[in-house]
């Protein structure tokens, strides 16, 4: 598993990754500044906060124990089918100058997997795979600059793609 963070673009020598690059990251989730009153929390507490009490929760064995679970999580031909659509209808789509890899498909179908092993399920629904639909695939899609320049958002593209698909029974 990989996991970076974003670093601000005006910072020196500090350059973006290349759209190859950003693709094997499985999902990108967005963190926002926090709330003052938060803030005002984390500068209460930075002190006990650096003190770096760490302790181990979690082995190597009982990662790979779990992700082994996660591979045993059914999907259906129907939902894998569903997943393969939804990256397919978004291909398609002519406001995009840089459409989905194999790795969108192969992310959507793994986190969802994942998703259902936490809600305590062996089997994918669809609702696991709408979910994280837009943390799997944001970094994926590349819109072309008329299409930006009339609001349309990559949120939107995923969003609509959701909404027309058909969702297996």
């Amino acid at each position: 598993m990989v996991i970076a963070t974003r670093v601000f673009i005006e910072e020196e020598g500090v350059f973006p990754l290349p759209k190859v690059q950003v693709d094997r990251f499985m999902f990108r989730i967005f963190v926002t500044h926090p709330l003052p009153k938060d803030e005002f929390e984390i500068i209460s507490r930075i002190d006990s906060i650096e003190k770096f009490d760490i302790r181990s929760i979690l082995t190597p064995e009982i990662v790979m124990k779990f992700k082994e679970n996660v591979r045993k999580i059914t999907v259906s031909p129907e939902v894998k089918w569903y997943i393969i659509n939804l990256i397919n209808y978004i291909r398609r789509n002519e406001k995009i100058t840089y459409p989905p890899s194999p790795r969108a498909t192969i992310y959507l179908y793994k986190g969802a997997r994942a998703k259902a092993f936490i809600e305590g399920r062996d089997y994918v629904i669809p609702d696991d795979v709408k979910e994280i639909a837009f943390y799997a695939l944001n970094h994926r899609i590349l819109l072309k600059p008329e299409a930006e320049l009339e609001g349309i958002t990559i949120a939107s593209l995923i969003q609509e793609a959701l909404e027309r698909v058909p969702v297996p029974r």
